[in-house]
């Protein structure tokens, strides 16, 4: 399963998201991962309790000023109950 997920995530790293800087992908990973915690009703500190990390660390990470670890990323889509690809969805940002 990690393979699987992992070659998910760099298929969509390769072929959707190439052109757009390194600052402007993590923008909106951000900002999808706000959306998500949001649709579950969750704040901050809820997401990042659940996660095991502090409340600054997740406002960071939705603000782009820190990079997420891929098991930082695959815990973070398992407890928003949704496919990893669906953070790196960056059409709605279009």
């Amino acid at each position: 399963m990690f393979s699987f997920r992992l070659h998910t995530i760099n298929y969509l790293y390769t072929t959707i998201i190439t052109m757009m800087s390194e600052a402007t992908k993590l923008k909106q990973l951000g900002k999808n991962i706000s959306h998500y915690r949001n649709i579950k009703g969750w704040s901050q500190n809820k997401l990042a309790e659940i996660l095991g990390i502090s409340r600054e660390h997740l406002a960071k990470l939705e603000t782009a000023k820190r990079r997420i670890s891929l098991k930082l990323l695959f815990n973070l889509s398992d407890i928003l109950e949704i496919p990893e690809k669906d953070l790196f969805d960056f059409t709605q940002y279009e």
